[in-house]
């Protein structure tokens, strides 16, 4: 973060916070105070010609305090000047209390304020003086320029080399923005505290968000424009009634002499635009160059400080704005949605902005479970295996698709966390449904697919826990097959434009699975989109072929040649017959399984058989094998 500023709006600004406590005292009698979630007590007031000087206790929340300021301040400001200007780090005035002061779980600051005198003037007066006294004896707020004087000596002895050497990363150009995230977060949570949510019309959600965003920007008024098909813009939403001066110079003047896809261009996430000493931003919500029917809100006569005035705080904005009634709820999901936002638009964040983006994509991790769904063989007609599916108990058992999209976003350390996870759950849950029903001889143990990224294979961590698996008997060796997601790319290994070297060398990690005793066989998921490629399949040369449902939406001739296809370019290649998986069988499927049987289709997968599960069985049931027994009969 950039080192805190000590000018003269600093200087406002923490008089302000001060000023706000002594008001409270100045409108009632007695020396303790609760008002609007804050406690506050004057120490020794009114004595301070005979015991001292007087000093006030505060415990309060920083949202509070914002709202005890009338919102002048911000929860941004006020933790600025606490912190900061307050503290023992520059005037010493003072003391915090807390016990705990661990972020976001500190929920409220316990601080005293030590003060000159009972009168305000005089409170003012000394304050500043003490305010130019600290700036001055920092060099008026310039660094100085210190050259670092090595002992030469030192140097001689290798071992002391860390006690000269200071070593940290390059700052990021978003971390500027931390402490803007979390006061967001924050404040969504302070505003919807009266309301139940669920109850919240859209219309009441955006009134929600529009005060945020005014509150964070500290600007005059915020209005959301639609762009109607006639080609007029029209107001949907604002933050305050007083909008005529905004909508007028904007309706106007201002949207009639800008070319409106410079506002929706996909360089930027909004434009500045100045007109009558008033600055204005406007932050498209739909990043397209159709204009027509597209939305942009703008942030009305807002001050020009650096972090309103670049391309993070349009896309933070947007993102927001965005946010549904399901979301907007949970103030971990909110982070992550902005978190994922500036992540998508700019590659690179800062260090701390990753570590907390995982630590929310562990902690929603953590709630996931698994589901199974049974594999067929079609020739013998028999219950061939099980495959673990990722569920969230949350939202109706559906695939938690925001936790795979974070995965491929964010990168390699999420997607093992991702696969090490499910893995241990899915065996873990597998053992006790065999357990159930008592299948304890091998050949009843039917076996476990379970999925994972090419990048995860190439972790020691992975393949030391597929061994502490199976040594622990959680699954017999030989009963776990890993499905390798089409859908990822195989790690890049060596000469990244060379792709024989990228799955050879692959490969020979995948033999490092089998030289560890793991007996762990392996499938190609997904074939048919993605990274699926001809070198791919045939260079890995795997036992399994699982044939994507996507596959099935081809047109009859496309869709039959790539299974016939996959089986005969593996029989020729390497001389063996491929085990071809179909997923995503239902009733409607325009093919029968006796269709499926003639292209070169081993196996399915579907709903045709049974909706993912909690439990296993043993066998198909009568019915199920009826079923199926009559489409392997019946040719379409």
């Amino acid at each position: 973060m950039p080192r805190t500023s000590y000018g003269d709006d600093k200087c406002e600004q923490a008089w302000n916070l001060i000023n706000t406590l002594l008001q409270v005292r100045g409108t009632s009698q007695g020396n303790y105070h609760e008002v609007d979630e804050c406690i506050i007590k004057y120490q020794e007031w009114g004595k301070d010609t005979q015991t001292g000087k007087p000093y006030i206790i505060v415990e309060a929340s920083l949202a509070a305090l914002s709202r005890l300021s009338k919102r002048v301040l911000t929860i941004e400001q006020i933790r600025e000047s606490l912190n900061e200007h307050l503290s023992e780090r520059f005037l010493g005035i003072l003391q915090d209390r807390r016990t705990s002061k661990a972020g976001r779980g500190a929920s409220k600051w316990q601080f005293s304020l030590q003060l000159w005198s009972i009168d305000g003037e005089i409170n003012y007066r000394e304050f500043k003086a003490l305010w130019q006294e600290k700036k001055q004896s920092r060099g008026n707020d310039v660094l100085p320029k210190v050259q670092p004087q090595v002992d030469q000596q030192l140097l001689a002895h290798e071992e002391n080399y860390s006690d000269i050497i200071h070593v940290a990363n390059l700052h990021n150009f978003l971390e500027p923005y931390e402490q803007l995230i979390q006061d967001i977060v924050d404040l969504i949570k302070e505003y919807l505290k009266p309301f139940d949510v669920k109850t919240l019309s859209e219309s009441g959600i955006k009134k929600i968000l529009l005060n945020v965003i005014q509150s964070i920007s500290r600007a005059s008024n915020i209005i959301v424009w639609r762009h109607q098909k006639s080609g007029a813009w029209i107001q949907d939403f604002h933050s305050h009634a007083d909008t005529l001066i905004y909508s007028e110079a904007l309706e106007n003047v201002i949207l009639p002499n800008i070319n409106e896809k410079k506002i929706f261009s996909k360089e930027s996430h909004g434009i500045i635009v100045d007109y009558q000493e008033i600055t204005y931003i406007l932050v498209p919500l739909r990043k397209t160059y159709s204009v027509s029917d597209s939305t942009f809100i703008a942030i009305c006569d807002i001050r020009r400080d650096a972090i309103f005035l670049n391309d993070p705080f349009g896309a933070i904005i947007s993102t927001i704005y965005s946010l549904d009634n399901q979301k907007i709820v949970d103030s971990d999901v909110v982070e992550a949605e902005i978190l994922d936002s500036l992540k998508e638009s700019f590659r690179f964040v800062s260090i701390h902005l990753y570590q907390r983006r995982f630590k929310l994509f562990h902690q929603r991790l953590k709630k996931m479970t698994v589901h199974f769904q049974p594999i067929v063989k079609l020739d013998p007609l028999v219950l061939e295996a099980w495959e673990a599916l990722a569920r969230d108990p949350l939202s109706t058992l559906a695939a938690p698709a925001d936790l795979f999209r974070a995965a491929e976003m964010w990168g390699v350390e999420f997607k093992t966390e991702l696969d090490l996870y499910f893995l241990k759950v899915a065996t873990k849950e597998y053992n006790k449904a065999r357990n159930k029903l008592q299948l304890k001889r091998y050949h009843e143990f039917l076996p476990l697919s379970v999925n994972v990224y090419p990048d995860s294979l190439m972790r020691s961590v992975y393949l030391e826990t597929v061994q502490d698996i199976v040594k622990s008997k959680i699954i017999p060796p030989g009963k776990l097959i890993l499905e390798i997601s089409e859908k990822s790319a195989l790690p890049q290994t060596s000469y990244w434009n060379d792709e024989k070297l990228t799955w050879e060398s692959f490969r020979r990690r995948l033999r490092e699975y089998a030289r560890k005793g793991t007996g762990v066989r392996f499938a190609i998921d997904d074939f048919g989109v993605g990274h699926a490629s001809v070198s791919r399949l045939i260079g890995l040369n795997l036992e399994y072929v699982k044939i994507d449902r996507e596959v099935l939406n081809y047109t009859e001739e496309v869709r039959d040649r790539v299974v016939t296809f996959v089986h005969e370019a593996l029989i020729e290649a390497d001389h063996y017959t491929p085990h071809i998986i179909i997923e995503g069988v239902d009733q409607n499927y325009p093919i029968s399984l006796r269709g499926l049987l003639d292209i070169g289709a081993n196996s399915i997968q579907g709903y045709i058989v049974d909706k993912p599960v909690s439990e296993i069985y043993g066998r198909l049931s009568d019915d199920q094998y009826k079923q199926l027994q009559q489409q392997l009969v019946d040719v379409m």
